[in-house]
């Protein structure tokens, strides 16, 4: 090329291109992490919410299934308004994963609510035992009445 001449016109497309395909990545990738963030900053403070739900329980015992990936029912027993023990009582071949089902309940109990991370070789199971949890937990759950 003769200096002070043009480049050719493939030349500005392509650094066009490239530019635009970085700032489309930038861009998806800030708007796949960012709810995250601000959603883990909502929640940092989540000590109350968890006292919340705790004292929002009857106390008793109730029984709860699901009919996705888990046959058997839980029986969650609360006792001063918190989940105080769950037990699985799983059917057929769900209780091959009987022990791994009870690090998922464990977890329930301690943390006091139903977002927990999934048991690693029993994501199914995890996902539908807690929800077993949450149906037995309808039912003991004190329903508020608006005030007038």
């Amino acid at each position: 090329m003769v200096p002070g001449s043009r480049k050719p016109f493939w030349t500005n497309f392509l650094r066009t291109s490239i530019l635009c395909v970085f700032v489309f990545c930038v861009m998806l990738v800030l708007s796949m992490f960012l709810p995250r963030m601000t959603e883990a900053a909502k929640t940092d403070g989540g000590s109350n919410s968890q006292q919340d739900q705790a004292a929002k329980l009857r106390d008793g015992k109730y029984e709860g299934r699901t009919d996705v990936n888990y046959r058997g029912t839980v029986v969650v027993t609360v006792e001063e308004g918190k989940i105080k023990e769950i037990q699985a009582k799983p059917i057929g071949k769900d209780a091959r994963y009987k022990r791994e089902i009870d690090v998922i309940l464990a977890k329930v109990v301690e943390s006091q609510e139903y977002h927990v991370d999934a048991y690693s070789g029993a994501t199914r199971y995890t996902v539908a035992v807690v929800k077993a949890v949450e149906n037995a937990l309808r039912d003991a759950e004190i329903k508020e009445t608006p005030s007038e």
